[in-house]
């Protein structure tokens, strides 16, 4: 079976074993927000996936839903970065990222924590972050994972840790860089600032 759901307390918990299925719970999830969607993940891929989430945030966002998301910016994963920060935050989604590091000494300090609560009430948690191959989309490869849903307190309790990192000084506003010339030492250079305006244009 691919669905097992008991009622523990005053909680309800569904384990999600297949991908597909673990995405449309997603899906659901954020469709059925009223009020506030809260977001934590270590990767979000630019795939279908990736941006079909997007999609059905920036929907809700759009009819005044509150949408928070806290993405991890580990210099080798970090796809959306600050220049998706800024496309999505013209569509009302606070896009904020964990701790940056450059020091080797810190680098490993990262959140492996995967939460998508919605309304304090209702929320999915697991080993799955947001990509095709977490959700036996991708054509060659696919993670072998598991989340499992959850309804009640738990929930409420997932939304207050998420509001104690949302909180802290470690995430932060990803800043699109100042390109123009004499505003940083690093665009001085007109090579850098074309890579720079290439890379922020193909994103």
């Amino acid at each position: 079976r691919h669905v097992f759901e008991c009622q523990l307390g005053q909680n309800q918990i569904q384990l999600l074993h297949s991908g597909i299925a673990s995405l449309q719970k997603r899906i659901d999830l954020i469709r059925s927000a009223k009020k506030r969607i809260s977001i934590e993940y270590f990767i979000w891929e630019k795939d279908t996936a990736g941006l079909l989430m997007f999609h059905e945030l920036i929907k809700k966002a759009k009819e005044g839903v509150d949408v928070r998301i806290i993405l991890d910016k580990s210099i080798t994963i970090i796809e959306m970065d600050e220049f998706y920060a800024e496309a999505v935050a013209k569509y009302g989604i606070d896009l904020r990222h964990y701790h940056r590091a450059l020091d080797p000494a810190s680098a490993q300090y990262r959140t492996h924590r995967k939460i998508l609560v919605v309304d304090g009430h209702e929320g999915i948690t697991g080993g799955r972050n947001i990509g095709d191959d977490y959700f036996d989309l991708d054509e060659v490869y696919n993670f072998v994972d598991r989340d499992i849903y959850v309804k009640g307190k738990i929930a409420k309790a997932m939304e207050d840790s998420f509001d104690a990192f949302w909180n802290d000084p470690i995430v932060k506003k990803s800043k699109v860089l100042n390109t123009q010339p004499g505003s940083n030492r690093l665009f001085r250079d007109r090579r850098n600032r074309d890579r720079y305006r290439n890379h922020r244009q193909n994103a």
